[in-house]
């Protein structure tokens, strides 16, 4: 179970390593697709006007899955440190094994759940933890997960996983991680048992 970018850090261990297994993947509130907002709050008050002269190349995390859709996808694609190649969105013929391999590692999961805080604060835009995003060059238009490219075209193995019944989504009510203990029981924790 991975919280937040936590997810993020599973998600790379499943798509690379082979041992020790991991047949079921669950991922809360994480931004799959990046963030193209800074996060609210007094930390971030401070950071974001700083994170604006290098979002990409700033040394804090959210610069690893940071998304700018207004810069363009040729922008990310080659500033990106970490995001793009989890997944699988730069694409070139000396990449090929390796994104068969990272492909392989998705679709050896049993189940990948995905699970979005309705109001999310942090993730923005919040459809980023089920692999939705904005559209390139229309900030504020959402791409859902079924409507990318990288999901019709099956980079990371999405629609494989979805067209098998192995990939699931639900949400709760709340902010970033601000689910209550009973949700945690009854969907999230429900989903490790068969």
């Amino acid at each position: 179970i991975g919280l937040s970018q936590g997810g993020l850090v599973l998600r790379g261990y499943v798509e690379r390593c082979v041992a020790p297994p991991v047949r079921r993947l669950i991922t809360i509130s994480t931004p799959h697709s990046g963030i193209g907002a800074c996060p609210t709050g007094k930390l971030w008050a401070y950071l974001c006007p700083l994170f604006a002269w290098s979002p990409y190349g700033l040394p804090i995390t959210f610069s690893d899955y940071w998304k700018d859709v207004a810069a363009g996808r040729e922008a990310y694609l080659s500033s990106s440190r970490w995001l793009a190649d989890v997944n699988n969105e730069r694409r070139n013929q000396a990449d090929d094994r390796r994104l068969a391999v990272r492909r392989a590692g998705m679709l050896a999961l049993e189940r990948y759940v995905l699970v979005e805080a309705v109001n999310d604060s942090f993730v923005v835009p919040r459809q980023s933890t089920t692999h939705g995003y904005w559209a390139w060059g229309h900030k504020g238009v959402v791409v859902p997960m079924r409507q990318t490219p990288e999901y019709r075209e099956d980079r990371l193995g999405l629609r494989s996983l979805d067209e098998s019944g192995r990939l699931r989504m639900f949400g709760f009510q709340g902010d970033h991680l601000e689910f209550n203990a009973s949700f945690w029981v009854g969907a999230v924790l429900a989903q490790l048992q068969d």
